[in-house]
């Protein structure tokens, strides 16, 4: 994993995982939210793409 993507997968993992509250999410039941308010509340410069978040995922061995 390059650099820029390990960084977005931990925060992303840190959010959805431990502290959603700390990106001002709230989960829907069963720990879901919406991509795009996903993708708002992520505090990254530049921000997060919806065509990078999905280059993430698609290479995250954890899926």
């Amino acid at each position: 994993m390059k650099g820029r993507e390990k960084e977005v997968s931990k925060l992303l993992s840190y959010i959805l995982r431990h502290a959603p509250e700390s990106a001002g999410i709230t989960l829907q039941p069963g720990g879901w939210v919406e991509v795009d308010t996903l993708l708002s509340h992520i505090a990254i410069a530049p921000p997060v793409s919806r065509a990078e978040l999905d280059e993430v995922v698609a290479n995250n061995s954890k899926r």
